[in-house]
């Protein structure tokens, strides 16, 4: 056995403790459930900044946020998540837009799908390969039912069901991006910086001691005048736990709200925030 083979050996071990585990016992965790479609308007949130021709880093999660970046002209993206098996479902989307020309499968809940899928695919990089040998793995080990358990519950909003995948597809085979399975709040370097970093509604989860480290991780992973994206799916901007945020963050980062008018509801909604990078002398 090969190390790729064991890699998606142990990765299927893993997927099965997740399953056996009760619901919600292995949240953001390195094997845990997957978002299917975002929660999130990150469509929104993306389109309020020129990001045509930047770099960025960006949450996995279902891989929309990707999608989006690249349909707004994103030079590279690359990827981050601290659930291992992001990588493999954000490939599942790739092969599916490559096979059937949608942004979203109708139905994966059953074998059949995958065993289509998998003898259209002729996997090129590692993590391509790893990905193939996982889903191999798992409908050869899984039935039907552990399909639904693969993905969270939580609430899914579709975007750009009728974007052209073919011009994804083209940003994607240019892009040699990275995947980076790792906590947010704990140091890391990945030895480059970024136009943009988009963490969807990762701060909400970081206690107030870990802030400080989060911080240190969006402004040494970013460029002069670097902008962090994040998105607000909690409520008020205002509350206890943003206030707490700008003032950890405010040293190093300008913030601003970004809003957008709900034309379903006739009101003004803050939707998230962003973080623009400022000059000062060193981290303490």
């Amino acid at each position: 056995m090969n190390k790729l083979e064991s890699i998606a050996k142990y990765d299927i071990k893993k997927t099965d403790e997740m399953f056996q585990a009760p619901y919600g016992s292995s949240k953001f965790t390195t094997y845990d459930r997957v978002y299917s479609e975002t929660n999130e308007p990150c469509d929104i949130i993306i389109s309020k900044f020129d990001v045509k021709d930047k770099s960025v880093l960006t949450v996995l999660g279902s891989g929309d946020q990707a999608i989006q970046f690249y349909v707004n002209g994103a030079k590279n993206v690359d990827l981050f998540d601290i659930n291992k098996l992001t990588i493999y479902y954000y490939y599942l989307r790739i092969w599916h837009m490559k096979k059937y020309g949608t942004m979203y499968p109708e139905d994966i809940f059953n074998s059949n799908y995958f065993k289509e899928i998998l003898k259209y695919v002729n996997p090129s990089s590692y993590n391509e390969k790893l990905a193939y040998l996982y889903w191999n793995r798992f409908i050869s080990k899984f039935d039907s039912d552990k399909l639904n358990n693969f993905f969270s519950n939580s609430f899914y909003r579709k975007i750009n069901e009728d974007v052209n995948s073919e011009l994804v597809l083209k940003k994607i085979s240019e892009d040699d991006f990275s995947f980076h399975n790792l906590d947010f709040t704990l140091p890391f370097d990945l030895s480059k910086k970024y136009d943009f970093i988009y963490t969807s509604n990762l701060s909400d989860y970081i206690k107030d001691e870990r802030l400080k480290i989060y911080r240190d991780n969006l402004y040494n992973h970013l460029n002069k005048g670097g902008i962090v994206l994040s998105s607000n799916l909690s409520g008020s901007i205002n509350c206890h736990k943003y206030v707490t945020q700008r003032r950890a963050l405010r040293r190093y980062f300008k913030f601003r709200n970004i809003s957008y008018f709900n034309k379903e509801f006739m009101e003004v909604d803050d939707i998230g925030y962003s973080y623009k990078k400022r000059r000062i002398k060193r981290i303490i």
